[in-house]
């Protein structure tokens, strides 16, 4: 996470460190094979805080706020009917949140999916045709201290989904933590090694 950040290692071991201590995250236990394997929520939550908490010793009062912001719909999302996935047998591509997700649950939904993008684009792929790519588009971006944040996953000229989380404030943004697909890549990658 450090090296997907560029923030200082013990700054993120600090973070995680914190949220373990209030069980906001899966706890230390075990080492070698029976260590516990970090969780895209996990991974969210930590992204989140990294950015968001002014100090290491408000990560889990910032998590706990940042879960808390509103999730809404942005604009119109961009999807083929029913029909489309049925007739070239393809699995839709969403991120699955309902309504009342929290800003967490939503980029631990965008990481998981990067973590099965492989299986999808193989679909895709050979269903569109020599030459058409799948091409995955997303961004995340989180805002401090106003505590506000955005996700977009979508998919070129087939789907596209975008939510808000909180409302943007009248203040610049001090902190602000943003990441695409490539960086959401490397994470799913980082996290089914």
């Amino acid at each position: 996470m450090a090296g997907l950040t560029g923030e200082p290692l013990s700054r993120v071991v600090g973070h995680m460190r914190s949220l373990r201590e209030a069980e906001l995250v899966i706890p230390n236990k075990g080492r070698g094979i029976t260590a516990p394997q970090m969780a895209p929520r996990d991974a969210a939550a930590l992204y989140c805080v990294i950015y968001a908490s002014p100090a290491i010793q408000e990560s889990a009062s910032t998590l706990v706020e940042l879960e808390k912001l509103e999730s809404r719909p942005q604009g119109r999302t961009r999807a083929p009917r029913h029909e489309f996935y049925h007739r070239h047998h393809l699995p839709p591509v969403r991120l699955g949140l309902d309504r009342d997700h929290s800003v967490v649950d939503g980029l631990a939904a965008a990481i998981a999916f990067f973590m099965d993008e492989d299986k999808l684009r193989g679909d895709y792929e050979a269903q569109r045709g020599r030459g058409k790519k799948f091409g995955v588009y997303a961004n995340f971006e989180i805002r401090a201290p106003e505590f506000s944040a955005s996700l977009t996953l979508g998919v070129h000229g087939v789907h596209s989904e975008e939510w808000i989380y909180g409302r943007r404030g009248e203040l610049d943004s001090v902190r602000t933590g943003q990441c695409t697909e490539i960086t959401l890549r490397k994470l799913a990658a980082c996290l089914k090694a």
